[in-house]
């Protein structure tokens, strides 16, 4: 092994699978030029945070395609971040931006907002809001020989290749390339530094075994023009909003209701603090960019009110910074309030939402 740096000494790759790739790559080895994707900071660059792989996965795609969202440089937290605005595009146009929801098992899969509607559904409305046909492969209902040529065309064409289930995780990864006629996958993930996983010389993972991990592969097609209005968009917002269960897990005010009797108690499992934190800035996070949204579509006042709930996020976790904190009742007890107040504004914010719309009738 020449760089010991690229495969982990623990990396145990399993034998390929076994397919008719005869014909299927143009070349030996094609790999696109696609923007990483990853969470704050480990992305090389001075992004802001894009803690939800499929807008961010878009984000890039679209980038490849060159298409023009644009960036702009904002300023929060004491620095300045380089915003790409296609990700909160697609992140409210998904329906994710208005979502919340809560696992009173601490089961951390509950951060995926994908799982806030059926894949199908969200991968149907931010295809529509990009303007592109698509084909969704769903495992365990495909032929993987056609699945794969699928994928290596879809390279050989210029165009990136979504997936979901990579890693063990439920959330989409970005296929950017294939080396070896194939036999291998190349491309970015948010996970790909959690497991043991082969790099490629660029950074990006590369794996041979793909097939016993995927779930969905989402292929885009042909420039057709944006189908989905922002009007469309805030009314299926407003019905992601008002769920109380989804994929299983607690959503929406029932979700809050569970969240906040969870901090309230007056005795805590420590391992709740690093949920409760986790989703507390996920939720910062869905309404920072779920405020850009709603400010695009022309909801200036839900977006103000989007924004503030921002701010309390942060609020409560001056509160609770860390586990020591979080154990002392009092504070669990004021971090509750707040939880309250954002439950307040989040009605409120519906009720501008409803208000905008019937303009637009």
């Amino acid at each position: 092994m020449d760089n010991p740096k690229k495969i982990p000494e623990n990396y145990h790759p399993k034998q390929p699978i076994v397919l008719d790739l005869a014909g299927a790559a143009k070349a030996q080895s094609r790999v696109l030029s696609v923007k990483r994707v990853g969470f704050i900071s480990s992305t090389d660059d001075d992004r802001s945070p894009e803690s939800f792989p499929l807008p961010a996965c878009m984000a890039s795609v679209m980038e490849t395609l060159g298409e023009d969202y644009g960036e702009i440089t904002i300023y929060a937290h004491n620095r300045s971040y380089t915003k790409r605005l296609a990700n909160h595009a697609f992140l409210g146009a998904s329906g994710m931006a208005f979502g919340l929801l809560w696992s009173n098992k601490h089961d951390f899969t509950s951060l995926d907002l994908t799982l806030i509607s059926p894949l199908s559904e969200v991968v149907r409305r931010i295809c529509a809001f990009a303007g592109y046909t698509y084909e969704l492969f769903s495992s365990g209902t495909y032929d993987k020989n056609t699945v794969y040529r699928k994928i290596i065309q879809s390279i050989d064409n210029g165009m990136p290749v979504i997936t979901f289930g990579l890693f063990g995780h439920t959330e989409c990864a970005l296929i950017a390339g294939y080396e070896n006629l194939g036999q291998h996958l190349v491309g970015w993930s948010h996970f790909q530094s959690e497991k043991n996983v082969e790099t490629a010389d660029n950074g990006m993972f590369r794996i041979s075994d793909w097939d016993e991990e995927w779930t969905s592969i989402v292929i885009l097609h042909d420039k057709v023009g944006r189908s989905l209005s922002y009007s469309d968009a805030l009314a299926h917002g407003l019905t992601i909003m008002q769920k109380t269960e989804a994929s299983g897990y607690l959503a929406g005010y029932a979700a809050f209701d569970h969240w906040i009797s969870a901090v309230s108690a007056e005795h805590v499992d420590p391992s709740l603090f690093s949920y409760h934190d986790a989703v507390l800035f996920n939720y910062a996070e869905l309404r920072a960019w779920g405020s850009d949204f709603l400010r695009d579509a022309g909801a200036s006042k839900a977006a103000d009110l989007f924004m503030q709930i921002h701010d309390l996020c942060w609020k409560a976790n001056a509160i609770t910074p860390n586990a020591e904190t979080f154990a002392i009742y009092e504070n669990r007890c004021r971090t509750a309030d707040i939880l309250k107040e954002m439950v307040h504004l989040d009605h409120m914010a519906e009720e501008e939402i409803k208000c905008y719309l019937g303009k637009q009738n």
